[in-house]
């Protein structure tokens, strides 16, 4: 029996897609366990390497601050609705906060649980703390929100504000040694998340790794907070880097040059 004659050319085109669906199923699953992958345990600002990247003793770009008046002010306060969070309008007191560089933002503090006494030194403190930050966070952070409270800090891009809550969760930063870097965190919440939506995922999955297992699981809402942050050790603070160096360069290597692609205004950090 002839069986090229009775056996179609039709079965070896389709078990030639069956193979090249395979292929592409392969390729997309391996794609996908790569992204999962992650550089660091939780977030970057929980690894004590990077503690040292902002130090009470750099540089600062605060200038003044000044009270101006009080009034209800919105900020966002996590311990609201059930701890499930929510924007508010508490009576609250209002500093003017002036760098250097030019660049004004409002202090709101939330006059629930303060002594009136205590505000200014509050208001300095911060102030000061977000003049160490680079000028592309403090340009796009228009309201720094102080409220009492034991909740986690907090960044928003489409207010330009972040939340600090003074309490339990300041004083563990403060012990530990991370503040700086946690209010550069949400500073670029504030200022930079919109750059998802400019191109940020092909160079995202470009790359091996998510740096933070925290970047990992929240993929479109802390990867650039995480990301930006050791770009900015690599490129302006590598001397306190130096251990981490080449294990931040392989694994998110795209992710770097995007950030070097927008050519941001990192003052008051300078080149290293």
């Amino acid at each position: 029996m002839n069986y090229s004659k009775t056996k179609p050319t039709v079965s070896l085109k389709r078990i030639n897609k069956i193979t090249l669906l395979t292929i592409m199923l392969f390729c997309i699953n391996s794609r996908s366990i790569s992204q999962n992958a992650f550089v660091y345990d939780n977030g970057t600002n929980w690894q004590s390497c990077f503690y040292d990247i902002i130090k009470s003793s750099d540089p600062s770009t605060f200038k003044s601050v000044s009270f101006e008046t009080k009034k209800y002010a919105e900020m966002w306060d996590r311990d609201a609705n059930n701890n499930r969070g929510a924007w508010i309008n508490p009576k609250s007191w209002i500093f003017r906060l002036s760098y250097v560089d030019g660049i004004e933002s409002e202090i709101r503090i939330r006059q629930l649980g303060f002594k009136k006494d205590d505000i200014m030194n509050l208001a300095k403190e911060y102030g000061k703390k977000m003049g160490q930050l680079p000028y592309c966070l403090r340009k796009g952070v228009k309201y720094i929100n102080i409220l009492k409270s034991d909740a986690l800090f907090g960044g928003n891009n489409s207010k330009h504000s972040i939340e600090i809550t003074i309490g339990k969760t300041s004083e563990l930063y403060n012990r530990t040694g991370n503040m700086e870097e946690i209010l550069f965190h949400e500073a670029t919440h504030a200022a930079l998340d919109n750059l998802y939506k400019e191109n940020w995922i092909p160079y995202r999955d470009k790359d091996s790794k998510f740096i933070s297992k925290y970047a990992a699981n929240n993929p479109n809402r802390e990867d650039i907070s995480e990301s930006f942050l050791v770009y900015v050790a690599l490129n302006f603070r590598s001397d306190r880097v130096t251990s981490e160096m080449s294990k931040i360069k392989q694994s998110i290597p795209n992710r770097l040059n995007f950030f070097k692609n927008k050519d941001l205004n990192i003052f008051p950090f300078s080149k290293k």
